[in-house]
């Protein structure tokens, strides 16, 4: 098993739909691979698009 880990913090809003697209999309990295995918979370006053 793998651990990836975003180096960017991620707008939690996404959903799991959204982060599963994130993951397929972005990282080209399969949802269902067994790995573990982490996603830091915006805090203060982190602006996100």
């Amino acid at each position: 098993m793998r651990v990836v880990l975003a180096v960017e913090p991620v707008d939690m809003r996404k959903s799991i739909d959204g982060l599963m697209t994130l993951v397929r999309g972005a990282w080209g990295e399969d949802v269902y691979s067994g790995h573990l995918f982490a996603f830091p979370l915006c805090q203060g006053s982190c602006r996100l698009g």
